[in-house]
């Protein structure tokens, strides 16, 4: 079934291990971890912070590799 869902994907997914800080509308602002990236987006993976809502603006910054622990 995985391989059916992935051919019907329109952007290709790149497999990434990298660190953003992302900050959400209501000023909060946390490191996440980016699972993969793509042409149209992101996946980022999160223990402690909700799903923002749909259509919510993000900021996203790039964290050096050598300001990440």
């Amino acid at each position: 079934m995985r391989d059916a869902m992935k051919e019907k994907r329109s952007f290709l997914r790149r497999a990434v291990n990298f660190k953003v800080n992302v900050t959400f509308s209501n000023h909060e602002s946390r490191i996440l971890k980016v699972r993969d990236i793509r042409e149209i987006g992101m996946a980022l993976l999160s223990e402690d912070v909700e799903h923002p809502y749909n259509g919510d603006l993000l900021r996203i910054k790039m964290i050096e590799p050598s300001h990440v622990h």
